[in-house]
């Protein structure tokens, strides 16, 4: 599998429309050989989470959560 950097500010749990792109993008790349690593934020100001959205991510994605300014 080839790796591709996926960079977002909003990702699952965070719920909301803006997620879903994200998300669903992430989520097809393994059936098209590619292995996504994401790079997103760990602390959101976002109130509305929706934590069934990170069962869609696939095992074969690797999550990396940083602090943001």
């Amino acid at each position: 599998m080839k790796n591709v950097l996926v960079i977002a500010y909003v990702f699952p749990p965070i719920g909301g429309g803006g997620v879903q792109r994200t998300l669903k993008f992430v989520k097809y790349l393994p059936a098209f050989g590619w292995r996504p690593l994401v790079l997103t934020s760990k602390q959101a100001v976002f109130d509305y989470f929706d934590h069934t959205l990170v069962d869609e991510i696939p095992s074969e994605a690797k999550v990396y959560r940083t602090t943001s300014l």
